[in-house]
């Protein structure tokens, strides 16, 4: 089972643009793309099924949402303000009511390694 951000989403831009820049260790991820199904035959698995899957964060204020994308994304060199500019450029946040979500979104895939002399 694989489970990764696809290339050429939002996902991909915010961790490759913004937090590349506002992480001190930098982001370069290689995200999967449209080959994948022939990178994973190639390396002897059939691909089951696969499927984009999306969702969302559910945050109680502003300050939790922030608190959290700061942490799991290790950004330490952006302010609150610049960190928020970026969630909404990148991911654009909702207001419901009194809470606050972020969508996401993972492209899954399910393969199983190829018969021996097939």
């Amino acid at each position: 089972m694989i489970g990764d951000v696809y290339a050429d989403t939002a996902q991909a831009r915010f961790l490759n643009e913004f937090v590349d820049e506002f992480n001190s260790m930098g982001h370069k991820g290689d995200f999967l793309t449209a080959d994948i199904d022939s990178q994973i035959a190639d390396n002897g698995f059939d691909v089951c099924r696969q499927q984009q899957h999306p969702f969302c964060w559910f945050f109680s204020s502003q300050q939790q949402m922030l608190a959290y994308c700061r942490d799991l994304f290790g950004i330490d060199l952006a302010d609150d303000k610049v960190l928020m500019q970026g969630i909404e450029e990148y991911l654009t946040p909702e207001w419901r009511g009194d809470c606050v979500t972020l969508q996401w979104s993972l492209h899954y895939i399910c393969a199983r390694p190829l018969e021996l002399g097939a």
